[in-house]
């Protein structure tokens, strides 16, 4: 590992690899499992969201809890938050903002890992209730302490699979497109990677939209980087569906991809 905290060498990559293949062989063998070319697939996710980092966290630019339509604003607003907020020591309610920033290897949101910070059952609560005692906490508990640094890798890769998991459920089908937000995509890998990474409709740091973004992770630039390879299945994703390019939003708003979003991420 270098100074940095990034990890680069090929043994890491290596250790990250092997917990990814578990946990997809053990927990979601009946829905991750059944895409062609998955592993190779996160592997791209995690060197676009982290690049490989355990140690990575970013904050989103500008302060979405006081933005209505945005899940931190459901959040901040919650039963669970306010009653720390008014009832909780300083340390408990300083825990309460990392419930803003994004963790580890697959850059889960905190507010997944606090029970019922959206009003209720969170995603990972919802879809995934099995798998929920390992990946939540309390309202004023530490988020960081269960999400945060290389001893936790096992436990980001979880998280991360957990909410791209949710996001393939909740993409739906139309023909030959599938549906994510207001945006159309030629697959579902790319529907739910596009979930997952927020759909504003550009980042403002390089101007990517979207579905540049998973397309990049689903056999392009970042999974070449991933996995020093070209993709291993035979069928790689169409040329973008026209209809993505017709999708009309108001102004720029950023996605989670690079860590300056405006718009709550999908993850």
């Amino acid at each position: 590992m270098s100074v940095s905290g990034v990890v680069r060498s090929n043994s890491s990559r290596q250790e990250i690899r092997a917990i990814l293949r578990s946990h997809l062989d053990n927990y979601f063998s009946g829905t991750l499992g059944t895409v062609d070319d998955i592993e190779n697939i996160m592997m791209g996710l995690i060197h676009r969201e982290t690049g490989f980092d355990p140690d990575k966290r970013h904050k989103s630019v500008g302060d979405s809890r006081y933005s209505t339509r945005t899940t931190a604003y459901r959040a901040w607003n919650s039963p669970v938050f306010k009653n720390v907020l008014s009832t909780g020591n300083a340390e408990q309610k300083a825990n309460l903002e990392q419930a803003f920033v994004a963790w580890g290897l697959m850059g889960s949101m905190g507010w997944n890992h606090i029970r019922n910070a959206g009003g209720g059952p969170t995603e990972i609560e919802r879809y995934r209730p099995d798998l929920a005692p390992q990946l939540m906490v309390n309202a004023g508990e530490s988020v960081r302490d269960k999400m945060a640094g290389r001893e936790n890798m096992s436990r980001q890769i979880l998280a991360g699979l957990t909410m791209w998991e949710a996001k393939w459920r909740q993409v739906k089908g139309s023909g030959n497109s599938w549906q994510a937000g207001r945006y159309t995509f030629s697959t579902r890998i790319l529907a739910a990677t596009a979930a997952y990474l927020g759909l504003g409709p550009k980042d403002l740091k390089t101007g990517m939209t979207p579905e540049q973004y998973a397309r990049s992770i689903v056999f392009g630039a970042d999974y070449r980087a991933a996995n020093n390879t070209d993709p291993k299945v035979a069928s790689k994703p169409s040329k973008p569906n026209p209809t993505q390019a017709e999708n009309k939003q108001q102004g720029p708003v950023q996605t989670a991809a690079s860590g300056y979003n405006r718009q709550a991420p999908g993850c």
